[in-house]
């Protein structure tokens, strides 16, 4: 290292590993508690979480560019989260469309009017769920990997566990749709579906891409297509 270099946590793998441990421990707490109902209102609780995750990235020495926040590496995180959205929006109209697979959107609670469409969009999903994820999975978890384990186990391990903490709140979900009555009771909130990129741009060294995919349940009955019910039996 240089003589007055600013230390930052690629340059040093115990901060790293460290950083890493610390970010997953927190985040492991959270988690439990919000399957037990114990975190309360959710702007407080996320709050909390962002706020502790900040300051284990800061007591690590991580940059900007280590949290995938460069300012120069933010067009192709935003073009690769274009394309995965647009990705996952074509499927989730094709579900919404297509008579088989339509029942598993279904959702009452998404027949609300547009101001509220909106503000369930912006509020709940967008600023207290998808960036405070999109900080500790793709920002800390995953810039404390990269030093750790390089691009490809990086990104495969920080998947897995951006998909392991969505199990609970997934089994809520499925438990209120009626395709899947009975499969899961747990207390845990999620009245959406969320969908973000797997890794950052580039060789996981860009920035952060949240992939916006945002569909409140049942948002797929506002669409002008109808299918007719099928009449055909089995």
């Amino acid at each position: 290292m240089r003589s007055g270099c600013r230390t930052t946590l690629f340059s040093e793998p115990v901060k790293a590993g460290l950083c890493f441990v610390q970010a997953m421990a927190v985040l492991a707490v959270f988690a439990v508690a919000r399957s037990f109902g114990l975190l309360g209102p959710a702007v407080i609780s996320v709050s909390l979480l962002t706020a502790a995750l900040v300051l284990i990235a800061w007591s690590a020495g991580a940059t900007r560019a280590d949290l995938g926040l460069a300012r120069a590496a933010m067009r192709p995180g935003l073009l690769y989260g274009a394309a995965a959205f647009g990705v996952v929006l074509l499927v989730l109209v094709a579900a919404a469309v297509i008579p088989a697979t339509n029942g598993f959107l279904h959702d009452s609670r998404a027949q609300i009017g547009g101001g509220r469409l909106l503000y369930e969009i912006g509020v709940p999903i967008v600023l207290l769920t998808a960036i405070p994820e999109e900080f500790a999975f793709r920002g800390v978890l995953l810039g404390s990997a990269l030093r750790l384990w390089g691009p490809w186990r990086a990104s495969l391990i920080t998947s897995a566990l951006f998909g392991l903490w969505h199990i609970a709140p997934t089994l809520h979900t499925m438990s209120d749709n009626r395709e899947f009555a009975g499969a899961a009771a747990i207390p845990a909130p999620g009245t959406h579906v969320t969908a973000t990129a797997p890794a950052r741009a580039d060789d996981g060294r860009g920035p952060a891409s949240p992939c916006p995919c945002f569909m409140p349940r049942g948002w797929y009955r506002r669409l002008p297509v109808r299918w007719p019910r099928s009449t055909r039996g089995g």
